[in-house]
């Protein structure tokens, strides 16, 4: 297959931007599979505001053991407006999540459209219909579909992840 420069809109600023056959032969040495997101101007003034935050060494709350919060993390963590540094490594975090997933499914009293029999996710939040980007066939999807953006059915979603 032969590569030809691609025109891409840049999500950060909506401006156009030339992916060119040397960048995805260089995306393509790096396992990279999708286009950029941002132009240039947008991914180094995304890097710069990483670099005014230091790495910080953290212990953590459960297993005492030292953890690096880095400095993508902080910029994250402001972005989000969170005041707090994180208490918990990266392991004891997922680990919690996994036990109040579990506790929740546990005879705890039952979540409106989640926890009653019947009641999955897309009743909770609705279903919406689509056409298959790849096969063409009618599907189901529990979110709304954004113009622009492929929608796929189970089938063919399941054999893009492989």
């Amino acid at each position: 297959m032969s590569l030809e420069d691609k025109t891409v809109v840049c999500e950060e600023c909506g401006g156009e931007f030339v992916h060119s056959v040397e960048d995805q032969e260089r995306y393509a040495e790096r396992g990279f599979t999708n286009d950029p997101k941002r132009c240039r101007e947008c991914r180094e003034k995304r890097k710069s505001q990483h670099s005014e935050w230091e790495p910080k060494t953290l212990v953590c709350a459960d297993c005492e053991k030292e953890f690096i919060h880095s400095a993508k993390d902080q910029a994250y963590y402001a972005e989000r407006g969170f005041t707090n540094e994180p208490k918990r490594c990266h392991d004891c975090r997922a680990k919690r999540k996994t036990q109040a997933a579990r506790s929740r499914g546990r005879g705890d009293r039952p979540r409106p459209g989640r926890d009653r029999p019947g009641g999955g996710r897309d009743a909770a939040r609705g279903s919406f219909e689509a056409v298959c980007a790849e096969c063409g066939t009618k599907t189901t999807v529990p979110f709304k579909p954004t113009q622009g953006r492929p929608v796929y059915c189970r089938d063919c979603y399941r054999s893009k992840r492989r």
